[in-house]
């Protein structure tokens, strides 16, 4: 899941600087003029300018000059990375000798360095790149403008209310996590939920790639239920470690959220009552700026950011933090319906959320049944869909996730829901009956991706069935189900995803 520019991005190898070795930019009254997109630049024998980095006084050296006039007002993200030595950014307005800092960074992508400011029309503004303690190397800069995602997407889902050892995502991307000394199938707010014990309970979630592009501009959220003797801070969602991207905590009175070894937000006032679930939601905006949300209300004021989340470690975590470093600062109570999107939920998306246990935003739409079998990558296979159910709108995305990855499938339809077992010797459940449609014309057959998912957007106009195609109406019903290739311990076999009932208005 990528973040929108307004421009494409293209690999630095091979493009033509505008800056060489100490030329003529090594101070601001020589700064070189850029532009929204790419140059190459190197800092080799740069002398450092005053005044010092704001935010690398002592270790900001070895700095060249670049300025900037925005072409139109907006959020523009400037960034170092792929550069080939520690650098230091920073992003300032006025005139040389009388310069006020916008924004400055150090370590964002790995030892490079990334920041973003919003910038009014035709203003210019200076672009200071350097080295930390004096590194010198080649670099590229890139100068984007950013578009807030909107609507926000839904990154990733966890109901938590799972029956094994899988914690599901059922966003559709298949960020499925391990449950740890949790205990499963405790009563929820929105179905069951899941139990931590404060001291050794945890999901792990490993190499989540939709997770791991949100460095900015993201919501997370889930409901809690405290125990009595819950204390301190209490980490719900985020990323592993104090090098890690971001994560955020509760605690009995307040909410906090922290961009790892760059900025601590909070605590603002979340008074938890034991017993009793509690929604909270943290979102960041474009600019690095924290709101939080309490019960479906704002509680606090927005906190302002200074430096974007760091790339992430490749492990994520519902109830814990650093259990490495001894400060594991364990969730104790019960934790539900968790969910995360790109991009910012507004108060009112927040709000309905709140009077919606279980809802999710976006366009999800379907209800999923019947029981389904684990397949050979030790999870469920998940049906989902997304758009709308109007049929005047002809927007329906049918997805399939939790599979076996480069695995043959289709998807299947029916007017009926049924229930076979192992159907033609499948692992797995055959959830529709009667008149039973394949998607199996023209670029419709399947093959799950390195993720284990597939998805195939269809026409309401042309469900398949065994006598033909039929029409989607008003007040119409339809099964669906994906159908794919797996293994035992035999060998090759097949199997099935939950089924899924759309009915369409």
């Amino acid at each position: 899941m990528n973040h929108r520019f307004a421009s494409i991005l293209l690999p630095a190898v091979g493009l033509t600087g505008l800056a060489s070795a100490q030329a003529v930019n090594d101070e601001c009254n020589t700064a070189i003029a850029v532009n929204v997109g790419f140059t190459s630049f190197d800092n080799f024998s740069a002398t450092t300018s005053a005044p010092p980095f704001s935010c690398e006084a002592i270790q900001g050296q070895a700095d060249v000059w670049f300025s900037f006039v925005a072409p139109s007002a907006g959020t523009y993200i400037v960034d170092l990375c792929g550069s080939t030595f520690d650098t230091v950014l920073e992003v300032m307005e006025g005139t040389c000798g009388s310069l006020t800092t916008v924004n400055c960074n150090d370590d964002t992508c790995g030892l490079q360095s990334m920041t973003g400011f919003t910038a009014t029309a035709g203003t210019t503004y200076f672009i200071r790149a350097g080295g930390w303690g004096g590194a010198e190397g080649i670099a590229t800069l890139n100068i984007e403008e950013y578009t807030p995602v909107s609507p926000p997407v839904l990154a990733a889902h966890y109901p938590l209310d799972d029956t094994g050892p899988i914690a599901l995502d059922i966003s559709g991307n298949g960020q499925n996590g391990n449950h740890v000394n949790t205990t499963v199938g405790e009563p929820g707010i929105a179905g069951t939920s899941t139990r931590f014990d404060g001291s050794s309970s945890f999901v792990e979630i490993f190499g989540p790639l939709a997770l791991s592009s949100l460095r900015f501009d993201f919501t997370s959220m889930a409901w809690i239920n405290l125990e009595p003797t819950s204390t301190g801070g209490m980490r719900v969602f985020g990323n592993q470690g104090a090098n890690g991207s971001w994560s955020w905590s509760v605690s009995p009175t307040g909410i906090s959220a922290t961009t790892h070894a760059i900025l601590d937000y909070g605590p603002v006032p979340a008074p938890t009552v034991a017993g009793t679930w509690h929604h909270v939601a943290v979102v960041m905006d474009e600019l690095a700026n924290v709101t939080f949300y309490f019960d479906g209300v704002q509680t606090g004021g927005v906190i302002p950011g200074v430096e974007y989340a760091r790339d992430p470690n490749s492990t994520w975590f519902l109830g814990q933090w650093a259990p490495a470093l001894g400060i594991p600062q364990f969730f104790e109570g019960r934790m539900d319906d968790v969910q995360v999107y790109e991009g910012q939920l507004s108060a009112a998306d927040i709000a309905f959320l709140f009077a919606n246990p279980g809802d999710s935003l976006g366009d999800t739409i379907g209800t999923a049944y019947c029981p389904v079998v684990v397949n050979s990558t030790g999870t469920e296979g998940v049906m989902t869909a997304e758009g709308s159910v109007q049929v005047v709108s002809n927007d329906v995305t049918l997805n399939a996730s939790s599979l076996p990855s480069l695995a043959f499938g289709f998807f299947i339809v029916s007017p009926n829901q049924g229930f076979v077992q192992n159907p033609g010797a499948s692992e797995g459940n055959l959830c529709v009956s009667g008149m039973i449609g394949r998607y199996v014309g023209p670029g419709q057959i399947q093959q799950s991706n390195a993720a284990g998912a597939f998805s195939l957007p269809i026409d309401l106009n042309l469900i398949p069935s065994p006598t033909g195609f039929v029409v989607a109406g008003p007040g119409d019903r339809f099964n669906f189900q994906a159908w794919y290739r797996d293994t035992n311990a035999m060998g090759a076999t097949s199997n099935f995803t939950n089924g899924l009932e759309i009915t369409f208005l």
